[in-house]
């Protein structure tokens, strides 16, 4: 591809692309109700080290998930 507009966007560096306010970051050591609290507004929550180097994401629908076993596991045990 020629077209020049698109050979300078590739040159671009990531973090002038990316906004770091749009999905906050949480490191691995938060608490579940801060990762909620994020999950609320954000489809999914990205995570990053002490150093804050992204490590993965923390997707809406795992946490929804999660939240569904501990409801089950939990009506389980008091059957």
């Amino acid at each position: 591809d020629d077209n020049p507009k698109r050979a300078e966007l590739e040159k671009l560096p990531l973090k002038n692309i990316i906004r770091p306010d749009y999905n906050p970051c949480v490191t691995g050591n938060v608490s579940i109700d801060a990762v909620l609290n994020k999950a609320i507004t954000q489809n999914f929550v990205p995570v990053v080290d002490d150093r804050g180097v992204f490590i993965g994401i923390i997707k809406r629908s795992t946490i929804i998930r999660y939240l569904a076993t501990v409801k089950t596991d939990l009506q389980n045990q008091e059957n």
